[in-house]
């Protein structure tokens, strides 16, 4: 009786060095992953916003307060350019992300976009602007111009909504990419997160509301204020997110590290933000101590939030996302096939 086996060597297929979640990423070994135009778009969008930046910096360095706010304004350009560049670090940390965890790349690349909208924004109010005033000094008999002023408030509460909007896409789609590397928190936790959020935002307009709805344009204020309330709530989940994955230790440690304390500092943020909102609106300390407090609470709330892209930055160039050490391979499974002599061909009869 003969017995003929087939086998077949499967050697281990690493398509990362130590396997995914094995190291810190390919930025920092030997192998470099490739970009796609994603990542590209990123770094040439990353450094047109620096040069940019750095123009309008240049520009206003003759101004009377530009000594005491230029860094602010350096660390707020380096901020933005760190979230700008946030797609091409996660390529480079998680090879494959467009293919791997399309959700998380969506995410962090509609982040960047709303970073890029912000001055875009601007730019079109002013040029706007410019062409209403123009045309309002222009005089049609015994007629006084018309004042273009609530028409602007419109225009640019319209634009920031639009922006704001794409921000929330970016949140969203970053939670699922999140909840799709592996963290996923209870969803009680979640929920309780951002209902606080949205409760205490709630409180505080409501205690400004008379001022929001005597203005010539209280619909564009109230929407403005609404859809700001749903953008804090879902970076607050993500936030809750990225805190859980830190504590249950998912791979690579460093990066959902950087990526927990990325959270605590947009946490901070939002606290702070409220507190000088708070500041404004009351008047502050009263006498010449006004101005110091309300400046400090602009500046450590600017500075954690650069502080948090930084961060965020940083984890995605860790790897953040990539998954555990071993990952299970979906796709057909290789078997070993075992024929005996006498049982290999058996008669068209039988």
């Amino acid at each position: 009786m003969t017995t003929l086996v087939h086998r077949r060597r499967l050697p281990p297929v690493l398509s990362e060095p130590r396997g995914p979640g094995g190291t810190i990423g390919p930025a920092l070994s030997r192998q470099l992953a490739p970009l796609t135009w994603v990542g590209w778009l990123s770094i040439v969008a990353a450094v047109a916003y620096l040069l940019s930046e750095a123009w309008t910096l240049l520009a206003q360095g003759g101004g009377p307060q530009s000594d005491s706010f230029l860094w602010l304004g350096v660390v707020r350009a380096l901020g933005a350019a760190a979230a700008i560049l946030a797609p091409a670090a996660l390529e480079l940390g998680y090879p494959g992300v467009g293919r791997r965890n399309a959700r998380l790349l969506t995410g962090l690349a509609l982040l960047a976009l709303a970073v890029l909208l912000r001055p875009v924004v601007g730019f079109a109010s002013d040029r706007a602007a410019d062409i209403l005033y123009q045309g309002s000094e222009v005089v049609v008999g015994d007629q006084p111009p018309p004042d273009p002023t609530m028409i602007l408030i419109a225009l640019h509460q319209s634009l920031d909504v639009g922006r704001e909007l794409v921000t929330l896409a970016g949140w969203v789609w970053l939670c699922r990419g999140l909840l799709a590397a592996g963290s996923r928190p209870p969803w009680r936790l979640v929920v309780i997160a951002m209902l606080a959020v949205v409760v205490v935002d709630a409180a505080y307009n409501v205690a400004f509301l008379p001022a929001l709805v005597d203005a010539g344009v209280w619909v564009g204020n109230v929407v403005t204020v609404v859809v700001g309330m749903v953008v804090g709530s879902a970076a607050t989940a993500a936030a809750v997110i990225l805190i859980w994955g830190a504590r249950r230790g998912l791979l690579p440690t460093v990066a959902w590290r950087l990526g927990a304390a990325a959270a605590a500092s947009l946490l901070a943020v939002w606290i702070l933000a409220l507190a000088f909102s708070f500041a404004l609106q009351v008047g502050g300390l009263p006498g010449p101590e006004q101005v110091p407090v309300d400046m400090t609470l602009l500046t450590a709330s600017t500075t954690l939030g650069d502080l948090a892209t930084v961060l965020l930055f940083g984890a995605c160039l860790a790897g953040l996302g990539r998954g555990p050490a071993r990952r299970r391979v979906v796709g057909p499974r290789r078997r070993r096939f075992q024929i005996r002599g006498d049982q290999r061909l058996r008669e068209a009869s039988a």
